[in-house]
């Protein structure tokens, strides 16, 4: 028994980045959620079935808002695997691993290898990067492909090879295509800041920079092109309410920059500290880490004056906090544009943990203990009171939670202590999620639920409509967007006609008609939405609503 521990340890890494690893692929089979992932999944679809690679449309009306990345790698996918959970997150999912592969290349360059493994892991561990492979959306994307891009070009900077430079290139157009000018702006930041605080003056003007420009330009002229002939040529249109917007200005500039200058009316007034709040949960089991390491920084940086830095490089520390900064300031803000700083965060964790003395480094143990505790709790809380165990989430919880505490207090020192502990608590608490959690909140879905029937039943698309309810799960999951009901057009469906719509759009269109007749009922919740009524078995029956199918007789 000894000698079998003692191997589990000496493979720690690599065991915990498989189990990892594990868990973000039974993310992939998990139904998307409303209401971006299933709308990119609607996009997709429809891109897909229509061919029409550089033009984007959503139920055949413009579309003009994210990039063609995510869509375009989900054709690819979905020609591969078919359209599935799986195939729509494939290559964002791909992309993340490779995302973690960057962050842990990045770090070595400045780093030792062990606080590059804690990178990748912390990074690999966060709420944030199991919420990117479950509801997947452009973040991922983007939070991969920059970090990817700033280790490629920064080994270009060490070791002069155009080959780091080229890839470089590649990887910030994919980014660019991923969510637009945030991630030059990241990745400016993130090369900008370590040149000129180093001093490294030779650098901002190397002739290989126009290279640079020219591949990233080559590999935007699809996009480009996609925009231009969309919009640009057809000065006519009305997009959200913008009268005949170009696409190339739009994605260069509106889409982003028009958040900050109020240019675009999105604005859902959220505080300058909206990002600080979403980051308590979105960064955890670490984020109590990352304020410590913040703080020891900027202790450190007052006390040298600014003139030298326990860092090795500035990178992680003014990507982090500058474009933190930035993304508070805009007028439109959901938790998830935050998540491309993460890997930068990860980084400046690891070094500090390296960093601290062994006695602080126990001191934090135990507080992360203490975290540790709080999420089993959570879990305990889950399988009793919310969604009791019906697979092997239980007894996979069960092994992982005492695994996490035998660690602690038995056969680990220093670093290692809080870091795999800490780790085996979100591999057990996000396994959970995925297995368990998930699972039966999305049985409450109605668009996902009722897509999934009449794909079952095999029901032609064209006998399909929607009638006073949305829902892009609906569409991505029954193979095509269904028309819309015209209610002045009742008496002319014809016979057979399957109508889906909500309590109060049942109603109607029974009281209009009494060819409508009840087929099917799905209880619905927006999940998205959690409160604790709905959580809780005894008051969820409260909290539904109805979606219905009805057939035209």
């Amino acid at each position: 028994m000894k000698n079998w521990f003692e191997i589990l340890l000496k493979n720690k890494y690599a065991l915990v980045l498989f189990a990892l690893l594990g868990v973000h692929i039974t993310n992939m089979f998990i139904d998307v959620m409303e209401v971006d992932a299933a709308q990119y999944a609607s996009i997709s679809m429809e891109m897909f079935q229509s061919k029409s690679y550089l033009q984007v449309f959503q139920h055949g009306q413009d579309y003009l808002d994210k990039p063609p990345l995510l869509f375009w790698l989900n054709c690819i996918s979905f020609s591969i695997f078919g359209i599935s959970n799986f195939s729509y997150k494939f290559f964002a999912v791909v992309s993340l691993f490779l995302g973690l592969f960057g962050t842990y290349k990045f770090a070595r360059l400045y780093y030792s290898k062990e606080t590059a493994r804690y990178a990748a892991l912390i990074l690999g561990s966060a709420q944030a990067y199991f919420l990117m492979t479950n509801d997947v959306r452009t973040d991922g994307l983007l939070t991969a492909w920059v970090i990817v891009a700033v280790w490629l070009l920064s080994n270009f900077l060490q070791r002069q090879k155009l080959k780091y430079l080229i890839l470089g290139a590649l990887a910030t157009a994919l980014a660019l295509m991923a969510k637009g000018p945030i991630a030059f702006i990241g990745i400016g930041i993130a090369l900008g800041a370590d040149i000129l605080l180093k001093k490294q003056w030779k650098n901002i003007f190397r002739w290989e920079w126009v290279l640079l420009a020219v591949v990233i330009g080559i590999a935007l002229l699809p996009m480009c092109y996609g925009l231009y002939t969309q919009f640009d040529l057809h000065p006519g249109k009305i997009v959200y309410d913008l009268h005949g917007p170009s696409g190339l200005r739009f994605f260069f500039w509106t889409q982003s920059f028009g958040r900050i200058t109020g240019e675009i009316y999105w604005n859902n007034h959220a505080p300058a500290t909206f990002f600080l709040q979403t980051i308590l949960w979105d960064y955890q089991p670490w984020v109590f880490l990352l304020f410590a390491a913040i703080g020891y920084y900027a202790i450190n940086f007052f006390r040298n004056r600014f003139r030298s830095s326990i860092l090795p490089e500035f990178t992680s520390i003014a990507t982090f906090a500058l474009l933190f900064l930035m993304l508070s300031m805009s007028n439109y803000k959901l938790p998830h544009y935050i998540f491309v700083i993460f890997p930068f965060a990860s980084i400046l964790v690891a070094h500090f943990l390296q960093s601290i003395s062994t006695r602080n480094v126990a001191r934090f143990a135990v507080f992360q203990m203490v975290i540790i505790h709080l999420f089993f709790i959570l879990l305990g809380i889950n399988f009793i009171f919310f969604f009791s165990p019906s697979n092997f989430s239980l007894p996979l919880f069960c092994v992982l939670m005492l695994c996490s505490i035998w660690l602690f207090y038995r056969k680990l020192d220093g670093v290692p202590q809080l870091i795999f502990p800490t780790l085996l608590m979100a591999i057990a608490f996000n396994l959970v999620l995925s297995l368990n959690f998930y699972p039966n909140i999305l049985k409450y879905q109605s668009t996902s639920a009722a897509g999934q029937w009449l794909r079952e039943q095999e029901i032609p698309s064209n006998q399909v409509m929607v009638f006073n309810a949305t829902g892009f799960a609906l569409d991505f999951y029954s193979g095509k967007a269904p028309a819309t009901l015209d209610q002045e057009k009742i008496n002319e469906l014809p016979s057979g006609v399957l109508v889906y719509t909500d309590e109060g759009g049942a109603k109607d269109l029974m009281n209009r008609s009494p060819r409508f007749q009840v087929l099917k009922e799905f209880p619905s919740y927006h999940v998205t939405n959690l409160k604790v009524n709905f959580l809780l078995q005894s008051t969820r029956p409260s909290t539904l609503n109805k979606a219905l199918i009805l057939k035209y007789q």
